[in-house]
């Protein structure tokens, strides 16, 4: 605790960052519930493929937009973007709060898109910020930071979004709105912070240097992708936990008992990284991953079968520590192994991944509901790529190690090199 505090004080430039990030992310979740259950309103049928829609317009557009975003993140001044995202955002989300009290979820859904369009410039823009912004030894603690601060926050907005929902939409997206604003004036506190990549490379050149950098290199392969085989699993299990949420309502009603469920999965997510980075060493990190990989895994299944309340949320609080250190660790690794001029665009191919993911897998997931009726159905297809995907990381991972151990390398690219 003592040196997060110390980072903090002392390192004003990711301070102004860190508070920005966290104003926006409460009011992000906050209206996240209110969002989502209006879908389960107004989606027809189970609501299943409506709720889908609304988690795949939450990531599907940075997906679409990595090449770009990663790019821009290497190239331009980091501050600036951030800000002029963050001023997109507040228009955006008055264009929500507007649909939503017209009625209209086909243009709340619209809004919604066109404002995660905007934002996903944040992840590499926000990974190449904190690179440059501390030194290398304390990147583990900035991520873990900022990992604690998103559960705190996703617990925060969940619970608060659930209560909201007493008010209606409209409320909780007025208050995300103002929270953009507040986070506008933190960042445009932050120094300059230039891009560092040639500006007279061609797109397709940075792009092809940086696919080819990663694929030769076990170890940023599986750090830029190690959030993929989670996120696959989550995109399915979240429309079964939103819709178990809804079924059961054990808290009352289900915006109590979904809001509840995100909010104890948010408190998983903060506590994993603290855990991971207690127990992880240089020489057993790998085994800790794999622990926390396989701790998310199994969480998500709770939403497969009938359970009693309290097992669902045994399985909720397992699913977010595994999901949390993995954030962590597979973060950390990747900046500190990422050359400087190409890690907003690893970044943004790590965000191009999980969110191709994690929407595919939703828009599967809902779809099994629509047919079959079955909520726990929409885990499944996703959670079963996700884990073979996970087994052919850790196999990629092991050989990566065993090349590595019987030659030391001058490669200029090797880890640790462009910081």
């Amino acid at each position: 605790m003592n040196e997060l505090i110390r980072l903090i004080r002392t390192r004003p430039g990711f301070r102004w960052l860190w508070l920005g990030e966290m104003v926006s992310m409460l009011g992000d979740w906050l209206s996240y519930v209110a969002v989502s259950l209006l879908a389960m309103e107004q989606g027809g049928g189970e609501g299943a493929l409506a709720l889908a829609l609304v988690l795949a317009a939450h990531s599907l557009p940075h997906a679409f937009l990595a090449p770009i975003s990663g790019v821009f993140a290497d190239r331009f001044d980091r501050k600036r973007l951030l800000l002029g995202t963050h001023i997109t955002q507040v228009f955006l989300t008055l264009c929500m709060a507007w649909s939503a009290h017209l009625g209209s979820l086909a243009a709340l859904q619209l809004m919604l898109v066109l404002r995660t369009s905007v934002s996903a410039l944040e992840y590499p823009v926000r990974t190449a910020a904190v690179q440059a912004l501390v030194e290398r030894d304390d990147l583990l603690r900035s991520n873990t930071l900022s990992s604690a601060t998103w559960s705190v926050m996703y617990a925060v907005g969940m619970g608060l979004g659930g209560v909201l929902t007493y008010y209606g939409p409209v409320r909780a997206l007025l208050i995300d709105a103002g929270t953009f604003v507040v986070a506008a004036g933190f960042i445009a506190l932050l120094p300059a912070i230039p891009g560092v990549a040639s500006t007279t490379e061609s797109v397709l050149g940075g792009w092809w240097r940086t696919l080819q950098v990663v694929w030769h290199r076990p170890d940023l392969l599986r750090a830029t992708f190690a959030k993929t085989p989670l996120s696959l699993a989550a995109g399915g299990a979240l429309v079964s936990l939103n819709l178990t949420a809804t079924q059961m309502a054990f808290m009352g009603t289900a915006g109590f008992t979904l809001g509840f469920l995100q909010m104890v999965r948010g408190v998983g997510t903060g506590v994993g990284p603290i855990i991971a980075t207690q127990a992880s060493t240089p020489q057993n990190l790998v085994s800790v991953w794999n622990v926390a990989i396989a701790s998310a895994l199994v969480g998500m299944l709770t939403f497969t079968v009938s359970l009693p309340a309290w097992a669902v949320v045994v399985g909720t609080v397992l699913w977010g520590l595994g999901t949390g250190a993995n954030w962590v660790l597979s973060q950390t690794e990747l900046q500190r192994r990422a050359p400087a001029d190409l890690v907003g665009k690893a970044s943004a191919l790590d965000a191009l991944a999980l969110t191709l993911g994690m929407s595919s897998a939703a828009l599967v997931g809902g779809l099994v509901v629509e047919w079959t009726g079955q909520a726990g159905y929409a885990t499944w297809p996703g959670w079963i790529a996700g884990l073979v995907m996970a087994l052919a990381l850790s196999i990629v991972g092991r050989s990566g190690r065993t090349h590595r151990s019987g030659e030391a390398t001058s490669d200029p690219l090797a880890p640790g090199s462009g910081q």
